[in-house]
């Protein structure tokens, strides 16, 4: 393809911006770097994530790098990184990462445990070798790192009107509940990737294996022993969501209506997986546009209905929560 070919073709300025710049088509909602249904098969320029420029461009070939190095490397990066917030959190420098400073202020401002730190990271790692789980307690002891820590770090920044201790178990549990729909979900995408997060014994008992899977992938086509593991990994989940809603009323006021919108949308894919017959292997269930607007705008109304009275409550300061307490106030001199 030359310039003249551009000519020819109506593209007398050549193509520079690839896709469109239209909302649907910018940012996160562009191609992604990987390619569904191939794997090993990485995507880089501006016609991928994240976008078209030279800076974004460079980016998505640093991304795509990221992606095709081997796990010794992503193993080193891990440790660095670890080793850099170990410091930030014990007050020696931020070693020129921002994003690490922000964090280790964080972790200041609202005492959070510096152990969920370290679980997180303990996750991430197992992420470079673990394709497979036997079980599901096995899948749990992962997900206690990479999605029950989440929650409780959560929890002192939303803050609760509840003893916190009371809280943490409820905001365990939708860290896992999240993240469970999340395995549902991309049990396709997970399988290019060589994962499979399903338990096997959830799997062997309805007589699927990982070659199966991957046929029904490979194929377009659907199974019925597959059908019958995925919607019991639907119930699974759902038992997570029933598990972790009692916690939200125990949160601050101006926390609610986040994580209620929260809780609702991402049920809301289990709805939507359910509603593609689990055709999760061929393609990616979501909550339609229309639907996540109402819940989105009915949030946005709460939260800003609950600001303006915890406003009034406190004479004119913003609320927030506290971020050493175990309930939800902060002092003002913070919420600032």
């Amino acid at each position: 393809m030359t310039p003249a070919d551009w000519t020819e073709l109506g593209h007398s300025a050549g193509t520079p911006f690839s896709v469109a710049h239209t909302f649907g088509q910018t940012g996160p909602f562009r191609p992604r770097n990987l390619v569904r249904g191939t794997a090993n098969a990485v995507l880089a320029g501006c016609g991928t994530t994240p976008g078209v420029g030279v800076p974004p461009v460079l980016l998505s070939g640093k991304l795509a790098a990221a992606r095709i190095t081997g796990p010794g490397e992503r193993a080193d990066a891990l440790d660095r990184l670890s080793t850099a917030l170990a410091r930030c959190l014990a007050g020696g420098g931020d070693g020129g990462q921002p994003v690490v400073a922000a964090l280790a202020d964080t972790a200041r401002r609202y005492a959070l445990d510096h152990g969920l730190f370290a679980d997180f990271l303990t996750s991430m790692r197992s992420d470079l070798e673990v394709t497979r789980y036997a079980g599901y307690e096995e899948l749990r002891a992962y997900m206690h790192g990479s999605a029950a820590v989440i929650g409780l770090q959560m929890l002192p920044v939303l803050g609760t009107v509840t003893p916190r201790e009371e809280a943490a178990p409820h905001a365990a549990e939708l860290g896992v509940a999240f993240q469970l729909t999340n395995f549902l979900r991309d049990v396709g995408e997970d399988l290019d990737r060589g994962r499979v997060y399903l338990p096997e014994d959830l799997l062997a008992a309805h007589r699927v294996h990982r070659d199966l899977l991957r046929h029904c992938r490979d194929t377009g086509r659907t199974d019925r022993r597959v059908v019958a593991a995925l919607r019991e990994f639907e119930a699974l989940t759902r038992r997570s969501y029933r598990r972790a809603e009692p916690g939200i009323p125990m949160l601050a006021p101006v926390s609610r209506p986040c994580i209620r919108t929260a809780f609702v949308l991402y049920g809301g894919i289990l709805d939507a997986v359910a509603a593609t017959g689990y055709a999760v292997l061929h393609r990616r269930a979501a909550v339609r546009r229309r639907r996540r607007a109402l819940v989105a705008a009915d949030g946005l109304v709460r939260v800003t209905a609950a600001r303006m009275t915890a406003r009034c409550l406190r004479g004119g300061t913003s609320p927030a929560a506290s971020p050493a307490a175990g309930s939800a106030r902060a002092r003002p001199e913070e919420a600032a």
